[in-house]
């Protein structure tokens, strides 16, 4: 189950969909107010309630037993969960996420503030990925362009996403922050990635996260910053391929399955 970030979409995880090792399944979600799923009728995006819905779709998907792979909030969900429900989770991918926040990392929420306006043109919003996230690919980000916007030419672009969801993004108190104690509860194996160029994640934060996690292996992805599976999808591949098939061999030797 791949959960995305703040802002971002299902389509961010396309390339490693495509490339995902043999006898796995992948379901890619929109967090509620982003892409195609409803907004908050209260214009309230608390953490707790995107963690309710993604165990509703693992219920109405009929999965007893997953591998939970998030990248910065959808690190989080995943993290909770797991937390929450420990025999719905067989491992876990927590991408670039620690529970504290590194003061670098503010213009990352910036940049997306500034990201929800209105766009003359898919291109124009292209470009203005391609200055945010300039070690992606223009392939990726041309593809990443097209998948989160909706609109005409006529009457311009926005992004697929409530705009209060970022505007709660400057009131940490809305949402209760995950606390370093309970990160010791996650029973399955994890994976945590670090972007090499991470402005998000920092260094010693990944490495207290990794001596905190039971069950924890700590990688650094090279050539990339906060978003890795986009800018280096062939690093975030290799990596979690290999943790996969870790867990593939434990699956099979415990008796029990994932998706």
């Amino acid at each position: 189950m791949l959960i995305h970030g703040l802002g971002d979409g299902a389509y961010i995880w396309a390339d490693f969909a495509r490339h995902l090792p043999a006898d796995y399944r992948a379901f890619a979600v929109d967090l509620r107010g982003h892409g195609y799923s409803p907004r908050s009728a209260d214009g309230l995006y608390f953490t707790d309630r995107h963690v309710a819905d993604l165990i509703d779709t693992l219920d109405r998907l009929g999965l007893d037993r997953v591998v939970l792979i998030g990248h910065s909030l959808g690190a989080e969900i995943a993290l909770r969960l797991a937390i929450a429900r420990p025999e719905r989770v067989a491992a876990l991918v927590a991408v670039d996420f620690a529970p504290e926040s590194n003061p670098t990392g503010l213009r990352v929420i910036h940049n997306l503030v500034n990201s929800v306006r209105l766009y003359a043109t898919i291109d124009e919003y292209l470009q203005w990925l391609a200055r945010t996230r300039p070690m992606a690919s223009m392939e990726m980000l041309r593809y990443c362009a097209a998948e989160s916007l909706e609109g005409s030419a006529d009457q311009g672009f926005r992004l697929r996403i409530d705009p209060q969801i970022l505007s709660l993004a400057h009131a940490p108190s809305s949402n209760a922050s995950l606390e370093w104690t309970l990160l010791a509860r996650v029973a399955c194996p994890t994976l945590i990635l670090r972007g090499s160029s991470s402005a998000v994640l920092s260094k010693a934060a990944a490495e207290r996260m990794a001596a905190t996690l039971p069950h924890c292996t700590l990688q650094e992805i090279t050539r990339s910053g906060h978003a890795i599976m986009l800018e280096n999808p062939a690093g975030f591949r290799e990596h979690v391929a290999a943790f996969l098939r870790e867990v593939r061999e434990r699956v099979r030797q415990s008796g029990s399955s994932a998706s």
